[in-house]
Protein backbone atom coordinates (compact mmCIF):
# COMPACT_ATOMS: atom_id res chain seq x y z
CA UNK A 1 0.00 0.00 0.00
CA UNK A 2 1.30 3.47 -0.85
CA UNK A 3 2.19 5.72 2.05
CA UNK A 4 0.40 8.75 0.61
CA UNK A 5 -3.00 7.11 1.22
CA UNK A 6 -2.84 5.90 4.82
CA UNK A 7 -0.81 6.98 7.83
CA UNK A 8 -0.67 5.83 11.43
CA UNK A 9 0.09 9.27 12.80
CA UNK A 10 -1.16 9.81 16.38
CA UNK A 11 -4.39 11.76 16.50
CA UNK A 12 -4.91 11.79 12.73
CA UNK A 13 -8.48 11.07 11.64
CA UNK A 14 -8.16 8.66 8.76
CA UNK A 15 -10.27 5.54 9.39
CA UNK A 16 -12.69 5.31 6.47
CA UNK A 17 -14.42 1.95 5.99
CA UNK A 18 -14.37 1.74 2.19
CA UNK A 19 -10.67 2.52 1.83
CA UNK A 20 -9.68 0.40 4.82
CA UNK A 21 -11.61 -2.68 3.72
CA UNK A 22 -10.09 -2.43 0.24
CA UNK A 23 -6.57 -2.65 1.67
CA UNK A 24 -7.31 -5.21 4.37
CA UNK A 25 -9.08 -7.67 2.07
CA UNK A 26 -5.95 -8.08 -0.08
CA UNK A 27 -3.84 -9.09 2.91
CA UNK A 28 -6.67 -11.30 4.21
CA UNK A 29 -6.67 -13.01 0.80
CA UNK A 30 -2.89 -13.52 0.94
CA UNK A 31 -2.84 -14.70 4.56
CA UNK A 32 -3.94 -18.26 3.79
CA UNK A 33 -1.18 -18.62 1.16
CA UNK A 34 1.49 -17.26 3.54
CA UNK A 35 0.97 -19.59 6.52
CA UNK A 36 4.13 -21.52 7.29
CA UNK A 37 6.06 -19.66 4.58
CA UNK A 38 8.76 -16.99 4.35
CA UNK A 39 7.24 -13.83 2.85
CA UNK A 40 8.41 -10.62 1.16
CA UNK A 41 5.95 -7.68 1.27
CA UNK A 42 7.04 -5.24 -1.47
CA UNK A 43 5.97 -1.60 -0.89
CA UNK A 44 4.81 -2.45 2.62
CA UNK A 45 4.18 1.19 3.54
CA UNK A 46 3.88 1.61 7.30
CA UNK A 47 3.90 -2.15 7.81
CA UNK A 48 0.38 -3.06 8.90
CA UNK A 49 0.11 -5.67 6.09
CA UNK A 50 3.41 -7.34 6.98
CA UNK A 51 2.24 -7.47 10.58
CA UNK A 52 -1.08 -9.03 9.54
CA UNK A 53 0.69 -11.75 7.52
CA UNK A 54 2.93 -12.59 10.48
CA UNK A 55 -0.10 -12.73 12.79
CA UNK A 56 -1.79 -15.07 10.27
CA UNK A 57 1.02 -17.63 10.52
CA UNK A 58 3.87 -16.65 8.18
CA UNK A 59 7.17 -17.96 9.61
CA UNK A 60 9.06 -14.80 8.61
CA UNK A 61 8.12 -11.55 6.88
CA UNK A 62 10.34 -8.91 5.31
CA UNK A 63 8.59 -5.61 4.64
CA UNK A 64 10.32 -3.36 2.10
CA UNK A 65 9.48 0.22 1.10
CA UNK A 66 11.34 3.06 -0.60
CA UNK A 67 10.09 5.59 1.99
CA UNK A 68 12.41 5.67 5.00
CA UNK A 69 9.84 7.53 7.10
CA UNK A 70 7.27 4.82 6.44
CA UNK A 71 9.76 2.12 7.46
CA UNK A 72 10.55 4.03 10.67
CA UNK A 73 6.83 4.07 11.47
CA UNK A 74 6.59 0.35 10.69
CA UNK A 75 9.49 -0.46 13.03
CA UNK A 76 7.97 1.52 15.89
CA UNK A 77 4.32 0.64 15.32
CA UNK A 78 4.35 -2.88 13.87
CA UNK A 79 7.42 -4.57 15.23
CA UNK A 80 6.74 -8.26 15.91
CA UNK A 81 8.71 -11.51 16.21
CA UNK A 82 9.67 -12.74 12.74
CA UNK A 83 9.04 -9.37 11.06
CA UNK A 84 11.82 -7.17 9.62
CA UNK A 85 11.56 -3.90 7.75
CA UNK A 86 13.99 -2.64 5.11
CA UNK A 87 14.35 0.54 3.06
CA UNK A 88 14.69 -0.28 -0.62
CA UNK A 89 13.54 0.41 -4.18
CA UNK A 90 10.96 -1.99 -5.62
CA UNK A 91 12.70 -1.79 -9.02
CA UNK A 92 15.97 -3.12 -7.52
CA UNK A 93 14.79 -6.08 -5.45
CA UNK A 94 17.66 -8.34 -6.48
CA UNK A 95 20.22 -5.75 -5.42
CA UNK A 96 18.55 -4.76 -2.13
CA UNK A 97 17.93 -8.40 -1.14
CA UNK A 98 21.17 -9.88 -2.52
CA UNK A 99 22.03 -11.44 0.85
CA UNK A 100 18.55 -12.84 1.44
CA UNK A 101 17.60 -16.42 0.51
CA UNK A 102 14.72 -16.79 -1.97
CA UNK A 103 11.26 -16.13 -0.61
CA UNK A 104 8.42 -18.64 -0.57
CA UNK A 105 5.86 -15.88 -1.19
CA UNK A 106 6.18 -12.38 -2.65
CA UNK A 107 3.19 -10.06 -2.26
CA UNK A 108 2.97 -6.59 -3.75
CA UNK A 109 -0.33 -4.76 -3.63
CA UNK A 110 -1.02 -1.56 -5.59
CA UNK A 111 2.68 -1.02 -6.38
CA UNK A 112 2.92 -1.58 -10.11
CA UNK A 113 1.20 1.73 -10.93
CA UNK A 114 3.77 3.66 -8.84
CA UNK A 115 7.14 2.36 -10.06
CA UNK A 116 9.17 4.14 -12.73
CA UNK A 117 10.07 1.02 -14.70
CA UNK A 118 7.49 -1.74 -14.49
CA UNK A 119 9.71 -4.32 -16.21
CA UNK A 120 12.43 -3.99 -13.56
CA UNK A 121 9.82 -4.33 -10.81
CA UNK A 122 8.34 -7.59 -12.23
CA UNK A 123 11.73 -9.08 -13.10
CA UNK A 124 12.87 -8.34 -9.56
CA UNK A 125 9.94 -10.32 -8.12
CA UNK A 126 10.89 -13.30 -10.27
CA UNK A 127 14.55 -12.95 -9.20
CA UNK A 128 13.90 -13.11 -5.43
CA UNK A 129 11.13 -15.76 -5.60
CA UNK A 130 11.89 -19.42 -4.97
CA UNK A 131 11.43 -21.69 -8.04
CA UNK A 132 8.17 -23.09 -6.67
CA UNK A 133 7.22 -19.90 -4.88
CA UNK A 134 3.97 -17.94 -4.92
CA UNK A 135 3.60 -14.39 -6.26
CA UNK A 136 0.55 -12.23 -5.56
CA UNK A 137 0.37 -8.90 -7.40
CA UNK A 138 -2.50 -6.39 -7.62
CA UNK A 139 -3.28 -3.20 -9.54
CA UNK A 140 -6.17 -0.70 -9.38
CA UNK A 141 -8.76 -0.75 -12.15
CA UNK A 142 -8.25 2.61 -13.84
CA UNK A 143 -9.23 2.23 -17.51
CA UNK A 144 -7.34 4.37 -19.98
CA UNK A 145 -4.77 4.23 -22.77
CA UNK A 146 -1.51 2.38 -21.95
CA UNK A 147 0.76 4.46 -19.71
CA UNK A 148 -1.99 7.04 -19.37
CA UNK A 149 -1.60 9.36 -16.37
CA UNK A 150 -3.95 8.45 -13.51
CA UNK A 151 -6.24 10.88 -11.72
CA UNK A 152 -4.19 9.98 -8.65
CA UNK A 153 -1.06 12.19 -8.73
CA UNK A 154 1.01 9.37 -7.17
CA UNK A 155 0.18 6.90 -9.95
CA UNK A 156 2.47 6.90 -12.97
CA UNK A 157 0.16 4.85 -15.19
CA UNK A 158 -3.26 3.19 -15.43
CA UNK A 159 -4.29 -0.36 -16.33
CA UNK A 160 -7.22 -2.19 -17.80
CA UNK A 161 -7.44 -5.84 -16.82
CA UNK A 162 -6.11 -6.98 -20.19
CA UNK A 163 -3.15 -4.59 -19.98
CA UNK A 164 -2.34 -5.77 -16.47
CA UNK A 165 -2.64 -9.46 -17.36
CA UNK A 166 -0.54 -9.16 -20.53
CA UNK A 167 2.26 -7.19 -18.85
CA UNK A 168 2.58 -9.31 -15.71
CA UNK A 169 2.47 -12.66 -17.55
CA UNK A 170 5.18 -11.45 -19.94
CA UNK A 171 7.57 -11.30 -16.96
CA UNK A 172 6.16 -13.71 -14.39
CA UNK A 173 4.76 -16.38 -16.68
CA UNK A 174 1.17 -17.68 -16.82
CA UNK A 175 -0.80 -16.91 -13.69
CA UNK A 176 -2.60 -19.74 -11.88
CA UNK A 177 -5.70 -17.63 -11.11
CA UNK A 178 -7.09 -14.11 -11.59
CA UNK A 179 -9.29 -12.37 -9.05
CA UNK A 180 -11.35 -9.19 -9.00
CA UNK A 181 -11.68 -7.03 -5.92
CA UNK A 182 -14.97 -5.18 -5.64
CA UNK A 183 -17.12 -3.39 -3.06
CA UNK A 184 -19.44 -5.52 -0.97
CA UNK A 185 -23.07 -4.96 -0.04
CA UNK A 186 -24.90 -7.05 2.51
CA UNK A 187 -25.83 -7.38 6.14
CA UNK A 188 -24.03 -8.27 9.36
CA UNK A 189 -25.49 -9.76 12.52
CA UNK A 190 -23.51 -8.87 15.66
CA UNK A 191 -24.24 -8.80 19.36
CA UNK A 192 -25.96 -5.65 20.62
CA UNK A 193 -23.47 -3.28 22.20
CA UNK A 194 -20.54 -4.84 20.36
CA UNK A 195 -17.56 -2.56 19.71
CA UNK A 196 -17.86 -3.62 16.07
CA UNK A 197 -21.17 -1.74 15.91
CA UNK A 198 -20.57 1.10 18.38
CA UNK A 199 -17.01 2.14 17.58
CA UNK A 200 -16.37 5.78 18.47
CA UNK A 201 -12.71 5.98 17.42
CA UNK A 202 -11.25 7.18 14.13
CA UNK A 203 -7.61 6.14 14.24
CA UNK A 204 -6.43 3.85 11.46
CA UNK A 205 -5.21 1.14 13.84
CA UNK A 206 -8.85 0.01 14.04
CA UNK A 207 -8.22 -1.90 10.81
CA UNK A 208 -6.19 -4.39 12.86
CA UNK A 209 -9.01 -5.03 15.34
CA UNK A 210 -11.27 -6.93 12.97
CA UNK A 211 -12.70 -10.30 13.98
CA UNK A 212 -13.12 -13.51 12.11
CA UNK A 213 -16.78 -14.25 11.47
CA UNK A 214 -18.18 -17.47 12.91
CA UNK A 215 -20.75 -18.04 10.18
CA UNK A 216 -20.55 -16.23 6.85
CA UNK A 217 -22.26 -16.68 3.52
CA UNK A 218 -21.46 -14.78 0.33
CA UNK A 219 -24.42 -14.54 -2.03
CA UNK A 220 -24.28 -14.01 -5.82
CA UNK A 221 -24.20 -10.46 -7.10
CA UNK A 222 -27.49 -8.83 -8.04
CA UNK A 223 -28.09 -9.11 -11.78
CA UNK A 224 -27.76 -5.41 -12.56
CA UNK A 225 -24.73 -5.13 -10.23
CA UNK A 226 -22.71 -8.04 -11.52
CA UNK A 227 -18.95 -7.50 -11.54
CA UNK A 228 -16.62 -7.96 -14.50
CA UNK A 229 -13.18 -6.74 -15.43
CA UNK A 230 -14.52 -3.28 -16.30
CA UNK A 231 -16.56 -2.95 -13.10
CA UNK A 232 -14.25 -4.12 -10.30
CA UNK A 233 -12.07 -1.93 -8.09
CA UNK A 234 -8.77 -3.77 -8.61
CA UNK A 235 -7.20 -6.89 -10.14
CA UNK A 236 -5.13 -9.57 -8.38
CA UNK A 237 -3.00 -12.15 -10.13
CA UNK A 238 -1.66 -15.25 -8.35
CA UNK A 239 1.29 -17.27 -9.61
CA UNK A 240 2.13 -20.67 -8.17
CA UNK A 241 -1.04 -21.24 -6.11
CA UNK A 242 -4.77 -20.75 -5.92
CA UNK A 243 -6.46 -18.45 -3.44
CA UNK A 244 -9.97 -18.45 -2.06
CA UNK A 245 -12.73 -15.93 -1.49
CA UNK A 246 -11.87 -13.21 1.03
CA UNK A 247 -14.19 -10.67 2.63
CA UNK A 248 -13.41 -7.56 4.64
CA UNK A 249 -16.44 -5.59 5.73
CA UNK A 250 -17.47 -2.89 8.16
CA UNK A 251 -20.94 -2.34 9.70
CA UNK A 252 -22.86 0.77 8.69
CA UNK A 253 -26.07 2.44 9.86
CA UNK A 254 -29.06 1.56 7.68
CA UNK A 255 -29.84 5.20 6.89
CA UNK A 256 -26.29 5.82 5.74
CA UNK A 257 -26.53 2.95 3.25
CA UNK A 258 -30.05 3.64 1.96
CA UNK A 259 -29.76 7.41 1.58
CA UNK A 260 -27.46 7.33 -1.49
CA UNK A 261 -29.75 4.79 -3.17
CA UNK A 262 -32.78 7.01 -2.55
CA UNK A 263 -30.87 9.96 -4.02
CA UNK A 264 -29.95 7.89 -7.10
CA UNK A 265 -33.58 6.88 -7.64
CA UNK A 266 -34.68 10.50 -7.37
CA UNK A 267 -32.05 11.63 -9.88
CA UNK A 268 -33.08 8.88 -12.28
CA UNK A 269 -36.74 9.88 -12.06
CA UNK A 270 -35.89 13.57 -12.48
CA UNK A 271 -33.63 12.81 -15.44
CA UNK A 272 -36.38 10.75 -17.08
CA UNK A 273 -38.84 13.61 -16.60
CA UNK A 274 -36.47 16.14 -18.14
CA UNK A 275 -35.81 13.85 -21.09
CA UNK A 276 -39.56 13.45 -21.65
CA UNK A 277 -40.03 17.20 -21.63
CA UNK A 278 -37.16 17.67 -24.08
CA UNK A 279 -38.57 15.06 -26.45
CA UNK A 280 -42.17 16.37 -26.26
CA UNK A 281 -43.32 18.07 -29.55
CA UNK A 282 -43.55 21.86 -29.54
CA UNK A 283 -47.33 21.84 -29.98
CA UNK A 284 -47.71 19.58 -26.99
CA UNK A 285 -45.35 21.80 -25.07
CA UNK A 286 -47.40 24.89 -25.97
CA UNK A 287 -50.59 23.06 -25.00
CA UNK A 288 -49.04 22.14 -21.70
CA UNK A 289 -47.91 25.73 -21.21
CA UNK A 290 -51.47 26.95 -21.89
CA UNK A 291 -52.84 24.47 -19.37
CA UNK A 292 -50.30 25.55 -16.77
CA UNK A 293 -51.14 29.20 -17.53
CA UNK A 294 -54.86 28.59 -16.99
CA UNK A 295 -54.12 26.69 -13.80
CA UNK A 296 -52.03 29.60 -12.56
CA UNK A 297 -54.81 32.07 -13.48
CA UNK A 298 -57.33 29.96 -11.57
CA UNK A 299 -55.00 29.84 -8.61
CA UNK A 300 -54.62 33.63 -8.69
CA UNK A 301 -58.42 34.05 -8.83
CA UNK A 302 -58.82 31.67 -5.90
CA UNK A 303 -56.27 33.64 -3.95
CA UNK A 304 -58.06 36.90 -4.71
CA UNK A 305 -61.40 35.47 -3.58
CA UNK A 306 -59.78 34.17 -0.46
CA UNK A 307 -58.24 37.61 0.14
CA UNK A 308 -61.65 39.33 -0.21
CA UNK A 309 -63.24 36.82 2.12
CA UNK A 310 -60.46 37.32 4.61
CA UNK A 311 -60.91 41.09 4.32
CA UNK A 312 -64.67 40.80 5.08
CA UNK A 313 -63.90 38.53 8.02
CA UNK A 314 -61.33 41.00 9.25
CA UNK A 315 -63.76 43.93 9.04
CA UNK A 316 -66.44 41.95 10.92
CA UNK A 317 -63.95 41.00 13.58
CA UNK A 318 -62.77 44.61 13.90
CA UNK A 319 -66.39 45.85 14.29
CA UNK A 320 -67.09 43.24 16.95
CA UNK A 321 -63.89 44.20 18.69
CA UNK A 322 -64.90 47.89 18.62
CA UNK A 323 -68.28 47.13 20.15
CA UNK A 324 -66.68 45.00 22.82
CA UNK A 325 -64.22 47.77 23.60
CA UNK A 326 -67.05 50.38 23.80
CA UNK A 327 -69.06 48.16 26.14
CA UNK A 328 -66.02 47.58 28.28
CA UNK A 329 -65.34 51.34 28.43
CA UNK A 330 -68.99 52.09 29.39
CA UNK A 331 -68.88 49.44 32.09
CA UNK A 332 -65.63 50.89 33.35
CA UNK A 333 -67.10 54.40 33.50
CA UNK A 334 -70.22 53.16 35.33
CA UNK A 335 -68.05 51.37 37.83
CA UNK A 336 -65.95 54.49 38.33
CA UNK A 337 -69.08 56.62 38.87
CA UNK A 338 -70.43 54.07 41.35
CA UNK A 339 -67.16 54.07 43.19
CA UNK A 340 -67.13 57.88 43.32
CA UNK A 341 -70.71 57.91 44.66
CA UNK A 342 -69.80 55.39 47.32
CA UNK A 343 -66.79 57.50 48.22
CA UNK A 344 -68.95 60.64 48.49
CA UNK A 345 -71.53 58.80 50.64
CA UNK A 346 -68.80 57.50 52.91
CA UNK A 347 -67.38 61.02 53.22
CA UNK A 348 -70.82 62.45 54.08
CA UNK A 349 -71.38 59.75 56.70
CA UNK A 350 -68.01 60.42 58.23
CA UNK A 351 -68.85 64.18 58.34
CA UNK A 352 -72.25 63.49 59.96
CA UNK A 353 -70.67 61.21 62.53
CA UNK A 354 -68.12 63.90 63.31
CA UNK A 355 -70.90 66.54 63.64
CA UNK A 356 -72.96 64.32 65.95
CA UNK A 357 -69.90 63.64 68.02
CA UNK A 358 -69.29 67.34 68.40
CA UNK A 359 -72.97 67.91 69.28
CA UNK A 360 -72.86 65.09 71.79
CA UNK A 361 -69.80 66.59 73.42
CA UNK A 362 -71.57 69.98 73.54
CA UNK A 363 -74.70 68.50 75.15
CA UNK A 364 -72.57 66.57 77.57
CA UNK A 365 -70.78 69.74 78.56
CA UNK A 366 -74.09 71.53 79.06
CA UNK A 367 -75.39 68.65 81.17
CA UNK A 368 -72.34 68.86 83.37
CA UNK A 369 -72.96 72.58 83.78
CA UNK A 370 -76.61 71.97 84.67
CA UNK A 371 -75.73 69.14 87.03
CA UNK A 372 -73.38 71.38 88.94
CA UNK A 373 -75.86 74.31 89.18
CA UNK A 374 -77.90 75.20 92.34
CA UNK A 375 -81.20 74.91 90.53
CA UNK A 376 -80.41 71.39 89.49
CA UNK A 377 -79.62 70.45 93.06
CA UNK A 378 -82.98 71.93 94.19
CA UNK A 379 -84.80 69.97 91.48
CA UNK A 380 -83.06 66.81 92.62
CA UNK A 381 -84.03 67.49 96.25
CA UNK A 382 -87.64 68.21 95.24
CA UNK A 383 -87.76 64.96 93.24
CA UNK A 384 -86.49 63.00 96.24
CA UNK A 385 -88.97 64.68 98.55
CA UNK A 386 -91.78 64.00 96.09
CA UNK A 387 -91.16 60.30 96.36
CA UNK A 388 -91.25 60.20 100.18
CA UNK A 389 -94.30 58.43 101.63
CA UNK A 390 -95.28 61.07 104.23
CA UNK A 391 -93.87 64.36 102.96
CA UNK A 392 -94.40 63.50 99.37
CA UNK A 393 -98.14 62.90 99.52
CA UNK A 394 -99.18 66.54 100.06
CA UNK A 395 -96.81 67.71 97.33
CA UNK A 396 -98.17 65.20 94.85
CA UNK A 397 -101.69 66.26 95.64
CA UNK A 398 -100.85 69.90 95.10
CA UNK A 399 -99.27 69.05 91.68
CA UNK A 400 -102.46 67.32 90.59
CA UNK A 401 -104.56 70.25 91.77
CA UNK A 402 -102.51 72.64 89.64
CA UNK A 403 -102.49 70.39 86.56
CA UNK A 404 -99.22 68.59 87.17
CA UNK A 405 -98.66 64.85 86.81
Amino acid sequence: MSVERLHFEPGRVCYEWRLVTEHVVRYAFAAALCRGRRVLDVACGEGYGSYMLAQAGATAVVGLDVDAAAIATAESRFAAPGVRYLVGDATNLAGVLATEPPFDVVVSFETIEHVAVVELFLDGIRAVLAPDGIAIVSAPNEPGPPNHDSANPFHRRTFTFEQFRTLTQRHLGPARRWYFGTPLQGMVLAEAGSSLLLNDRSDLSLMLEGRRCDESLLLPAQRNLRVGEADCAFFVGVWGAEGGVSIAGSPAATAGILEPWAAVEWFRAENARLLRERETPASTTRQGADIRSRMLADSVADLRRAALLDKARLETAEAALGKAQDAAEAARRTEVARALQVARTEAELRAEVARLAVEARTIGARLKVIETSRGWRLVQAYARLLTRPVAGWPLRRLRRMFGGT
